[in-house]
This record gives structure tokens, sequence and C-alpha cells, in this order.
């Protein structure tokens, strides 16, 4: 891959949505890197910077998510979503590239999507980045300190 990856967008159509997946492919790397931004981005603001960086890496996947970037719905109309929803469209792509088992990054919104892609088909995941993953939300410091303590736990694990 040279400095500045060429990034082929594809679409891929899934329960009502058209989802653009930025690609990037090369020959020198292996395995699969799966990229998940933040809510309100998109692959392109969030990710394009840093792709020379991916160089080891096979393939490249970094879909605009569910309404976001370039995606949408087929008839155009915004829509609430879910973060199931998102996960099965993450899964639905996974599966249309044939991924069996990939490394994944997730930021913020993608984070979240990420470990929940990770809990529902684990064999998938081999490694995952998570960027200031949204789910720390928590009324009290008390309660978020509990929080960072399991993690803290799982990460010694």
């Amino acid at each position: 891959m040279s400095t500045d990856p060429a990034v082929d967008v594809q679409w891929i159509e899934h329960r009502g949505y058209r989802h653009a997946i930025h690609l990037c492919e090369t020959s020198e790397g292996t395995g699969d890197l799966v990229l998940l931004h933040g809510a309100g981005v998109a692959s392109e603001a969030t990710w394009y910077p840093m792709l020379p960086e991916f160089k080891s890496f096979r393939r490249i996947i970094c879909p605009d998510l569910r309404g976001m970037g370039r995606s949408h719905s087929l008839d155009f109309i915004d829509r609430s979503v879910t973060v199931d929803e998102v996960v099965d469209d993450v899964l639905a792509i996974l599966t249309h590239y044939s991924i069996n088992q990939c490394q994944m990054v997730g930021y913020s919104f993608g984070g979240l999507i990420a470990l929940l892609v990770n809990a529902a088909r684990r064999e998938l995941v081999c490694d995952m980045v998570l960027l200031e993953p949204a789910l720390l939300e928590r009324a009290s410091l008390g309660a978020l300190r509990a929080v960072r303590a399991h993690y803290a736990d799982a990460a010694a694990a």
C-alpha cells in the first residue's frame, strides 16, 4: 500500500439501508481490519488519515454505520436506530466480505458496537481496540469507579 492508499467505496443493502463500505486492499499485508467510527461522523473523516498506518493488513473495511456518512435508508427517510440494528448491520457486512476472523477498532459509538459484535459472535473478533468507547456514562463518580475497577480486573485476567 502506498502512503496514500486507494479506497474503493462499495455498497451493501441490508434491512432497508444502503451501507457505504470504504474498502482498502493491499497485496502486502495479512488479515482483515474492521474500523468502526463514532456517532454522527463517518469513516472518511475518522479513518482515512490513518489508513497508511494499517499497511500490515490485507484488507481494511470501514463501514459508514447505519444512517451516518454516506449510508442511508433506501427511502431516504431519517429514522432512529438501535444498537442491535447496527450490530446486525456490521455482522451482515462481515458475512458479505466472508470474514471469519478480524481485528476490530471502534471509536466512541463504534467501540460500543465492536464490544457488542464480539459478544454476539466471539469467534469473529481475534483482537479489539476501543478508543473512548461509548459505555462509561454513569450517574455518579462512585458507579464510574466501580466500572473502571471491573475493567482493570478484566485486563489483569
